[in-house]
């Protein structure tokens, strides 16, 4: 079932779940985010706006389709909670006032690690992927109360402060959870898929 928020629709779990082709390998992940003055995601590496909707689709102007071993192009992700907030937190240790989110969800399609080999985060490999749909979005305590409100209203998706290794494992759990319902494993990919 679909809600709405003040004219923002917002979606389920399952609902968003039923969006996956079931031929398609997914892979569970966390997203960083940084939090602009208008409540919007935008991503620290390419400064581009996450869409006011949960799924997002990688372009790529090199003219490959992503992910390519040809260019750093697709959506970039981490597989692993506990590698995820190491790096969160160093960047929060570089400037603490810089309001981040993080986005949990599911890479779709075909996915490859990152294209640099050295490309490295707390040393987990990043994994990008042509698809990323996010599934709850967590946002850190210092986000001011008048940014997570235009936050909240933004997103598409469940929005709550907390953005935790706690919290994000929890999320995780749920969302491998509804996929093992579904009959699809939800399992993390470390390597390259086809």
């Amino acid at each position: 079932m679909n809600h709405t928020r003040k004219g923002v629709p917002t979606h389920t779990l399952d609902n968003l779940l039923d969006a996956i082709p079931n031929n398609e390998p997914i892979a569970a992940g966390l997203k960083l985010w940084l939090v602009d003055r208008s409540g919007r995601l935008i991503s620290p590496g390419t400064f581009t706006a996450a869409p006011d909707a949960p799924l997002m689709t990688a372009n790529c102007p090199h003219g490959n389709t992503p992910p390519s071993r040809e260019c750093p192009c697709g959506i970039h992700y981490l597989p692993n909670v506990e590698r995820f907030f190491l790096v969160a937190d160093h960047m929060a240790k570089l400037n603490p006032h810089l309001p981040t989110a993080v986005t949990i969800g599911i890479g779709i399609g075909r996915t490859l690690t990152d294209f640099l080999p050295n490309e490295k985060w707390a040393g987990a490999t990043t994994l990008r992927s042509d698809r990323f749909l996010a599934l709850r979005c967590l946002y850190a305590d210092n986000v001011p109360e008048r940014l997570a409100v235009l936050l909240r209203a933004r997103s598409t998706v469940p929005t709550t402060r907390g953005a935790t290794e706690t919290h994000a494992r929890r999320a995780l759990d749920e969302i491998r959870a509804a996929l093992s319902r579904r009959g699809d494993s939800g399992a993390r990919m470390d390597k390259d898929t086809p």
